[in-house]
């Protein structure tokens, strides 16, 4: 087993390694953009590779990325529906390009529609997301 945190990214993503390593994290979960933001990481080719070099040379492969608190795959909305799995597969996207091991999520709120109702809505958004993605 594993033992690990979820560790600030203030000063950038890079910065997660050193936090974690502080705390002798053996994974790491972070959040690359403020998780009440719709806002996407678009990180730059260097700090992709320095990710991915840091994630060997720490030995912090158990990495992972957790997305914005503002998906919600149960909604009745289209326009949120829309943006929230379009959000979900920017960030299985990510996870992909820094080598993160996986993205965490949660899947939203049913607003009293019912969880059996919202599901199959819920599975849909989520198979398509990770066929869009890749990896």
């Amino acid at each position: 087993m594993l033992i690990g945190a979820h560790v600030s990214t203030q000063g950038g993503i890079l910065t997660a390694f050193d936090r974690a390593q502080a705390i002798g994290a053996e994974a790491v979960q972070i959040h690359p953009t403020a998780p009440q933001s719709w806002r996407r990481l678009e990180p730059s080719a260097e700090t992709v590779a320095e990710f991915r070099s840091r994630i060997k040379s720490t030995g912090l492969d158990a990495f992972f990325l957790h997305a914005v608190y503002l998906i919600n795959l149960a909604t009745a909305r289209e326009d949120l529906l829309e943006r929230s799995q379009g959000s979900l597969q920017h960030y299985l996207e990510l996870a992909n390009l820094l080598g993160a091991r996986g993205v965490i999520f949660h899947p939203g709120s049913h607003k009293g529609l019912g969880f059996d109702p919202m599901l199959p809505q819920m599975a849909r958004a989520m198979r398509q997301a990770l066929e869009a993605a890749p990896g």
